[in-house]
Order: structure tokens, then C-alpha cells, then sequence
């Protein structure tokens, strides 16, 4: 008798664990306290329906007083199983499950008990699955299953695929489908080389052309000039060469003109760029390696200056040269020798009082900080300050490299006197540190680079530097 209430107990707990309720979880269970009645007998040790209409597989969900989701009651049919009693039990089959094998289909979905069986008997496996007991999955994708394994057999992977499963793209194919084949379909993809073995006639890194003097559509075609190629026997194979017999070379630089077939040269050079072969830069219109394009700048006199940006800060790429200042004072202007010749190469020699006048508006004289700026960015591609000064110099003076369209020129200085022309470049600075007779600056030979401090009275060449809310 222990072992039956332990049982019971058992059982309770199992079904309570399930999410269905016993009657002594129901709320009647207060019922008889409440009402001072007694429970119905087949009420007592039911099994209620879950909220939505549910009971465990070989129950049936009925309609019951003092149930309000309904009590669960065993099948009928032993022969039924599942949550309504509306699933055959295993081998079963027909309308009351008492059909042990038919070749008509059940109109009652059949449960097998092993997961990877189907059929109206269980009599077959899965989809995916295979082995006397279909407990081997098949994993291959895109060749022969082995009945064995449920991987691909050795070899059968259709073409473009590889790997245990065929699901790898092969070595020389590529995209989603590896049905892009490297190789063009006119070779094959060497794995030790990494590179294609083409076919006869065929050429190129991919095999997609015609070998030299072979072309058509299929490269089968002997063309009469051994250079030529392509399907009508009329093309280039060597890219660095053109011409109608394919025997000029082509020396224009394409990215800077346009190519004369004919020739190899270019018959015209975008802006910027000049020569034969478009690969000199025009240091009148552009500057540095890609030939920058200058802007411009005018000054109060209408002169116009080209600008180039060096970093966050964009200077004028040619010294100053007005009379005017930004105040509508008349500014003094030194020049050396002949003085209109001076003026269109050099600019204007200023004092430090007029070189603070001379920039336009939105424009002004550099303070240290800015020409340290300056220095800063070119730095790190000079591993000196010879190289630096080059690297700022323009291309007349000293083989300059002019690398940022700075362009300084060596104008010298007047003190009395003209010194240093041909020598030395000399640029004022704003910054004075308040003293009324000594004011920084920037000075710039063929060998080095360095900032001053002098006498104000002194007469230097002007670079103005755009303000910080005009870039």
C-alpha cells in the first residue's frame, strides 16, 4: 500500500510538472469548505486541461462541471494517442487506427518514433537522412552521397566544388554558386603556382585573351602580324604598346593625357600638365607630384596671387606686392635693382609695420604659431633641413621640388641696403612679443630652415595666410 500512495505521488507530481492541475490544485478544492457540499465522485483525482485545451498524449480534453478549461479523460481507442487523441499510435493506421498496413494514405497524420523515419508505416527515412536505422545525416551538398558516411564520395563533386561535402568552392571558381571559373573555361587553376595553366592559343592572368597572333572568338585564328591579336586579329596584347603594326611604344601618361594611337604620345595634356608625355607638371597652374591646381587670392591693388593649402592652413603661393594696405594707407614697397623686374618675380620688400597692413581682407600676416605649423607638416617627409627647405623651395631656385606649391624665392632683404638676392627667402611674422622694435620671422636657404627675430625696420618679403573662418 506504501509503494502505491509513493506511486501516486509520483505520478502527481509528473503530471502537475507538465502544466496540467489535479484536483487538489483546482480552485474547487476549497469548494467543499465554501458551499458545505461534497465533491462528485469522478471528480476526485481528475486531471484538468491546460488554458489552452490541452492534455497529455493519450487524453483527450472533454467538457466537465467544476472544470473550467475541461478535464482530461483517457482515449477511448487505445489504439489513438497524442494531445486530442487523434494520432495513430505506432504501426497503426485508418480511421480508427486499427489497420496494421494499407496502401491507401491515413487520414490521420502518423507519429513514428524515431524523428528521422516517415511514411504511413514509418517504413522510410527522412528527408536527409539515411542508414538501416536513418541515423546518419547526409551532409553532401553538390555530389554522390556515400550511403555509408552521408558524405560526398571521393570525386563526385560537381565542377567548381570541393571539400568532404562539395560544399567548398574549388580552387579556381569563385562567387555564391563557385560558379565563377578563374581560369575562363580556357584552363586550368594550378594549386601549387596559384596561377592558371592555360589552354592552347589562350593567354593572360585569368586566361581570358588570345595569345599573340592568334585571335577569333575561340583564339583559333593565325593572325597575319604575329603582334596582333583579338577576334578580329587588330589588337594590342601588350598593353605598352600600340601603333597599326602594334610596334609603337606608349610613353604618354594616360592619367595626365589622351593617347595618340597612332604615335604612343599624347596629343593633349589635361590642365597642369605638359610635355610630350603629360608627366611634367606646369608649376604656372599646379604643384607637387599630382600637379595640385593653385587657388587664388587678390590684393587690395587687384593683383592676383595664386594659394596653396599646406595642412589645415592655406598660405599665398607668391610673395605680396601691393602698395595698398587694408587700412587705405600707401604702403613702401623696396625692390631691388630694376624694380619692375623685381617686383614680377620677387614682390614687394616690406617693413614690419607695413607688412602687417599689406594682407587683403580675410587674409593676414602669420604669426610664429602658423609658420611652426607650416614646418610641422612638411617635416616628417624631409629627413633634413636641407631636404625641408627643397621640399619648400620653388623649382627656379636651386633645384627646388616645390612639393607643397610654397614656391619661396630667394628676394633677400633691405637694411640700408639689398642683400642676400639669389640667396636667401625672408618672411615676416605678426607675432612681436608687444616689443616695439623686434618682431619674429622665417628664413629659408638652400641648406636649412629657421626662424628669427630682428629689427623691425628691417624690409622682408610677405606671405599672408588665410584666416581661420575664411577656409
Amino acid at each position: 500500500m506504501k509503494y502505491m500512495k509513493l506511486l501516486l505521488l509520483l505520478s502527481s507530481f509528473s503530471l502537475l510538472s507538465c502544466g496540467f492541475d489535479l484536483l487538489n490544485q483546482h480552485p474547487d478544492a476549497k469548494y467543499e469548505e465554501q458551499k458545505g457540499e461534497k465533491l462528485p465522485k469522478d471528480l476526485k483525482g481528475g486531471l484538468a486541461c491546460s488554458a489552452d485545451g490541452k492534455c497529455p498524449s493519450g487524453y483527450d480534453c472533454v467538457k466537465a462541471a467544476y472544470y473550467p478549461n475541461g478535464k482530461c479523460v483517457k482515449c477511448e481507442n487505445e489504439l489513438m494517442t497524442g494531445e486530442n487523441c487523434d494520432q495513430c499510435k505506432n504501426g497503426k493506421n485508418g480511421p480508427n487506427c486499427d489497420s496494421e498496413i494499407t496502401t491507401k494514405p491515413s487520414d490521420r497524420p502518423q507519429v513514428c518514433d524515431n524523428p528521422h523515419k516517415t511514411g504511413e508505416n514509418c517504413e522510410k527515412c527522412a528527408d536527409g537522412w539515411i542508414g538501416k536505422d536513418c541515423n546518419i545525416e547526409i551532409t553532401c551538398l553538390h555530389g554522390v552521397v556515400n550511403s555509408t558516411t552521408g558524405h560526398c564520395e571521393e570525386g563526385s563533386c560537381a565542377k567548381g566544388w570541393t571539400g568532404e561535402d562539395c560544399n567548398m568552392c574549388a580552387a579556381g571558381f569563385t562567387g555564391e554558386n563557385c560558379v565563377s571559373d578563374q581560369c575562363n573555361n580556357h584552363g586550368t587553376f594550378n594549386t601549387q603556382t596559384g596561377k592558371c595553366d592555360c589552354d592552347t592559343n589562350w593567354d593572360g592572368e585569368n586566361c581570358n585573351k588570345c595569345k599573340p597572333g592568334h585571335g577569333g572568338t575561340e583564339c583559333n585564328t593565325h593572325c597575319v602580324n604575329p603582334r596582333m591579336t583579338g577576334e578580329n586579329c587588330n589588337e594590342c596584347p601588350d598593353a605598352n604598346m600600340t601603333g597599326d603594326k602594334c610596334d609603337q611604344p606608349i610613353t604618354c601618361n594616360v592619367d595626365h593625357g589622351e593617347l595618340d594611337t597612332s604615335t604612343g604620345k599624347c596629343s593633349e595634356c589635361k590642365e597642369g600638365w605638359s610635355g610630350d608625355d603629360c608627366k611634367e607638371c606646369d608649376h604656372s597652374l599646379g604643384y607637387g607630384a599630382e600637379c595640385k591646381a593653385y587657388g587664388s587670392v587678390a590684393d587690395l591693388d587687384g593683383n592676383k596671387y595664386k594659394t596653396t593649402i599646406i595642412g589645415k592652413l592655406e598660405w599665398m603661393a607668391e610673395n605680396i606686392a601691393a602698395t595698398t594696405g587694408n587700412d587705405g594707407s600707401s604702403l613702401t614697397c623696396y625692390a631691388n635693382n630694376n624694380v619692375s623686374v623685381f617686383i614680377t618675380t620677387y614682390g614687394c620688400l616690406y617693413t614690419w609695420e607695413d607688412a602687417m597692413k599689406v594682407c587683403p581682407s580675410g587674409w593676414h600676416l602669420p604669426l610664429t604659431a602658423e609658420f611652426n605649423a607650416l614646418l610641422d607638416y612638411v617635416r616628417p617627409d624631409s629627413d633634413s633641413d636641407s631636404t625641408m627647405s627643397r621640399n619648400l623651395r620653388a623649382s627656379s631656385w636651386a633645384s627646388g621640388a616645390d612639393k607643397y606649391g610654397f614656391g619661396a624665392l630667394p628676394a633677400g632683404l633691405y637694411n640700408d641696403d639689398y642683400n642676400d638676392l639669389g640667396q636667401q627667402a625672408n618672411f615676416w611674422s605678426a607675432t612681436d612679443n608687444d616689443d616695439d622694435t623686434f618682431a619674429d620671422g622665417l628664413y629659408l636657404r638652400d641648406e636649412n630652415v629657421a626662424g628669427f627675430n630682428t629689427n623691425k625696420v628691417i624690409a622682408f618679403s610677405v606671405r599672408c595666410v588665410r584666416d581661420a573662418t575664411n577656409h
